[in-house]
């Protein structure tokens, strides 16, 4: 793993403080911090980390050195390698890439590349990064019961307006109704931009596992 430094650069770099992996995760550009944002919020991965690897292979008889971006481990046990880069940029490194993906599959590793068309996809990116400010509240298994209870006695769909409104009346603080979200707890469409419009409901699933964990 290389150190990422920005002496002389314009480079946008710097840690991303990870709940998911527990550990500061690294990033040499907006795009990749960005892409961040997205691992840390997919309830689909388990832990993702930066530079995790050197590769050495050789490419029209040249030696050459890959260091990838991220690491992504899955729930099911996959192991992704991603590689993070503007749209523009990608052609130029196509036989690279090839060659690089080759040699990870043949390792057990997924190789892709992910650009802006994928990462800065709206409003997925801005409902992200507005439910990251809720990361760190803590919430109670007494909290999840009180709002699971709504819920089944709830009409659907139920109006995240209304649910925040009631549920505070039971004694869940806003703070800790946007905590749930961002676990997953509560659901919502991802895709369509949160407001007090949007539609939530109770995911019983992720419910479960918040609880065994609290």
């Amino acid at each position: 793993m290389r150190k990422i430094r920005n002496t002389g650069s314009s480079k946008i770099i710097g840690k991303f403080p990870s709940e998911k992996s527990g550990q500061m995760v690294e990033y040499e550009s907006q795009l990749e911090r960005d892409f961040i944002y997205l691992l840390e919020n997919d309830p689909k991965v388990a832990y993702y980390t930066h530079q995790p690897l050197r590769l050495n292979f050789t490419l029209h008889g040249k030696k050459r050195v890959y260091t990838p971006d991220y690491l992504v481990l899955m729930d099911t046990a996959e192991k992704h390698i991603k590689e993070v880069k503007p749209e523009k940029k990608v052609p130029r490194y196509a036989e690279k890439f090839k060659a690089v993906k080759q040699i990870l599959k043949e390792d057990g590793y997924n190789f892709s590349v992910v650009t802006e068309k994928f990462i800065r996809k709206e409003p997925r990116l801005s409902n992200v990064k507005f439910l990251q400010r809720y990361c760190r509240v803590g919430i109670s298994q007494e909290v999840v019961q009180a709002t699971e209870n709504f819920f089944a006695q709830a009409a659907e769909p139920v109006l995240l307006d209304d649910a925040i409104t009631i549920t505070a009346s039971l004694g869940v603080l806003t703070a800790e109704f946007y905590a749930m979200m961002y676990r997953g707890i509560i659901g919502f469409d991802v895709d369509t931009k949160i407001t007090l419009w949007s539609n939530v409901f109770f995911n019983q699933t992720n419910a479960k596992i918040a609880k065994e964990q609290l």
